[in-house]
């Protein structure tokens, strides 16, 4: 209940403090989705038959999820859903600098400072080359079936990593 109600709490503080449309939030809350529910699904699986609600039989080997660890995995669920809407609130509505400056205030070592920086910085050059390349594949019509999609794709993710590293390389000398 708590979680849920600070999950509601900070997604609401969220779209109508940083100006985020709640569509937006929802897919950016999507991106760890997928980590979370693989992660929530093993824990929530056990070797023991003991009141088992589901089985599954793999290679002589039952796999069980019991409504004890089923309860135990939505908690874990609740409480990790609720820490990333929080996160996102933290994160698109405080500048990095004064996000910077409050770990500098908290003692918080110079080296994962420096790291956090970079990374922060890292983030928003790949997501300018991965923009400008999909813009530019999308004019050309690189996305008009399933095949040249697939294609696209798989240049888009290759040529971003690529390209942002050169980039990144060219920002650390100057």
């Amino acid at each position: 209940l708590i979680s849920s109600l600070i999950l509601v709490s900070s997604m609401l503080a969220t779209v109508f403090t940083a100006r985020v449309s709640l569509f937006k939030l929802i897919r950016l809350m999507a991106i760890p989705l997928l980590f979370l529910i693989t992660g929530v699904f093993a824990v929530s699986i056990e070797t023991k038959t003991n009141e088992a609600v589901f089985q599954l039989l793999i290679f002589n080997t039952p796999f069980c999820v019991s409504k004890i660890g089923a309860t135990k995995a939505v908690h874990l669920f609740m409480r990790s859903i609720s820490s990333i809407s929080v996160l996102y609130f933290l994160i698109l509505n405080t500048p990095i600098n004064d996000i910077i400056y409050q770990l500098r205030q908290l003692k918080v070592p110079s080296i994962i400072l420096e790291i956090t920086t970079l990374i922060y910085h890292n983030i928003f050059v790949l997501m300018g080359c991965a923009n400008a390349i999909h813009r530019s594949q999308k004019s050309r019509l690189g996305y008009r079936n399933l095949s040249v999609s697939m294609r696209s794709l798989g240049q888009l993710g290759g040529r971003t990593f690529v390209l942002a590293n050169t980039r990144a390389n060219q920002d650390r000398k100057s």
